[in-house]
């Protein structure tokens, strides 16, 4: 709203509070009240939006209010209470104001003399100390799809446990964090496998099978994976249609799984990955491309599966020199690929 019509304002009888003062103020900020309303980009889904939240200082003294207006729907300005009316006015356009209106954010109702301070010190880092962020040179915006169909598959969840981690990787609007959801039920799948290994043998007849279950269960993370995917993955031509999905993210690829990787990558050589990934990873081209897979095809597809999906959970769990760390902006590359590739693993690792 611009400050000649809040001048108009002033003089109206009906609103929600008394307007004593009014006017412009640094960065496009208008001032109400001695009260600046700075726009915020996102807030985190855990608060509970129903009232405004106090801001403090590191003294302890009130310096503002988490304002959430985003919610509120459509609304008259006259049923606001000060604090969204003081971001109405900053927001909205005084236009046709005998009609509802929709906030397009929340903001925070910051006192006008803490503007600079808080500018200075406190605003760069909200989304740390508030759950909160007032702009981004990056958004985050969620990676959408171009889906055309859907397929269905017979799969069974043991328990509340596995439907609630499957649950969680639907509500998780970023594909990084649906990924680690999904590793979580990979897990979870290796422990069923042990607990039920241990129940079919007899201690009296077989303690030593079930030590050698316990120090299977110590192995690494990768072996535990792999182990899995050896076990419970027969399809071999479904997971071989879903690694050659690589063909698309060819460069990031060869960063993860090349320039970062382990030794534990089954396929050794990055000019081989180079030759046969245009081609995919069917048995008759990687013979033709004379990749060795040691005359053994879906051990190698598995292993390949379990060393792509394990390279990728710690690319994105781990965040640390020594990784390659994937950033939001390739967040295209876990929608487009590695989520159906671990999703493919869950569907014949849970398959009834």
């Amino acid at each position: 709203m611009i400050l000649t019509e809040i001048q108009e304002l002033k003089e109206i009888d009906d609103a929600p509070f008394k307007i004593r003062s009014r006017s412009g103020f640094k960065d496009g900020l208008i001032n109400v009240n001695h009260k600046l309303a700075i726009k915020i980009e996102a807030v985190a889904s855990y608060y509970d939006t129903s009232a405004d939240i106090s801001v403090y200082d590191t003294n302890g003294q009130e310096i503002g209010v988490l304002c959430f207006t985003k919610h509120l729907g459509k609304t008259n300005w006259r049923a606001l209470t000060e604090n969204q009316f003081i971001a109405f006015l900053t927001e909205a356009p005084f236009i046709g104001r005998e009609e509802d209106f929709e906030f397009n954010y929340d903001y925070l109702i910051l006192n006008d003399s803490q503007y600079e301070s808080y500018k200075s010190n406190y605003k760069g880092s909200s989304s740390i100390w508030g759950g909160f962020v007032h702009s981004s040179t990056n958004p985050m915006r969620n990676y959408k799809k171009v889906v055309s169909r859907i397929e269905i598959s017979s799969v069974k969840l043991e328990n509340n446990i596995f439907s609630e981690n499957a649950e969680r990787a639907i509500y998780q609007p970023f594909a990084h964090e649906r990924f680690l959801k999904l590793y979580h039920l990979l897990e979870l799948r290796f422990d069923l496998d042990v607990i039920n290994e241990i129940k079919r043998l007899d201690f009296e007849i077989h303690p030593e099978k079930i030590g050698k279950i316990f120090t299977d269960y110590s192995q690494t993370e990768f072996l535990r994976l792999k182990q899995i995917i050896e076990n419970n993955c027969s399809d071999i031509t479904r997971l071989v249609s879903k690694l050659n999905l690589i063909t698309n993210h060819q460069n990031i690829a060869l960063e993860i799984f090349y320039k970062f990787g382990k030794t534990s990558n089954p396929l050794k050589s990055e000019i081989d990955f180079s030759k046969v990934v245009p081609f995919g990873f069917e048995e008759n081209i990687l013979k033709s491309k004379s990749i060795s897979f040691h005359a053994n095809h879906p051990k190698f597809i598995k292993h390949l599966a379990s060393y792509w999906i394990y390279r990728i959970r710690c690319c994105i769990a781990h965040n640390k020199i020594g990784e390659y760390i994937l950033s939001h902006s390739e967040e295209e590359f876990i929608a487009e690929f590695a989520e159906p590739l671990i999703k493919e693993v869950i569907i014949q690792s849970f398959k009834k």
